[in-house]
């Protein structure tokens, strides 16, 4: 619905059924073979990826598949731009899931998909590297994204193993 004044009322169909209790959410919709998609996400804002190992989580009942960005095959390319403007000159998306490194808090590392509908039936575990601080007098600064030359940030040093049961 749109208007045609800048901040002009709209008037809203759905506030009703769903203030009432009747609204229907997804999660109320159980269709015959119906899957439900789990994401993972990362704990860090920025992080390198080690290794994310999904053998266990691939075994569990009701388990279809768990995927990671190499398993993504012809369409892990990056997102599409869905708005395009002429200031953008660097325009840059992300991919649907990260490959080495998380540049953002809840960055989603895996996709699983599962016959019930409770991501706690997953399991999987994902190593990022473990390191001492930089000590020396010139720290290494690697950029946020691939494509940058310029305006570098530092990385923290993680150790962490994460099992999400």
């Amino acid at each position: 619905m749109t208007t045609q004044i800048f901040g002009a009322p709209i008037t809203r169909q759905e506030d009703q059924r769903f203030l009432t209790g009747t609204g229907t959410y997804i999660d109320d919709i159980d269709l015959p073979d119906m899957l439900h998609a789990a994401i993972l996400r990362s704990p860090h804002a920025h992080a390198r990826i080690h290794s994310i190992d999904t053998s266990q989580a691939s075994r569990l009942d009701g388990v279809q598949a768990v995927l990671t960005y190499n398993d993504l095959g012809p369409i892990v390319g990056p997102l599409p731009l869905l708005i395009p403007h002429p200031a953008l000159t660097h325009p840059h998306t992300q991919c649907a899931l990260a490959k080495d490194v998380v540049r953002y808090g809840s960055s989603p590392l895996t996709a699983t998909s599962l016959r019930t509908h409770s991501p706690s039936s997953t399991s999987i575990t994902t190593h990022y590297p473990s390191s001492a601080p930089a000590t020396s007098q010139k720290p290494q600064h690697p950029t946020l994204h691939s494509y940058m030359t310029t305006h570098p940030i530092t990385l923290p040093r993680i150790s962490c193993s994460r099992s999400v049961m």
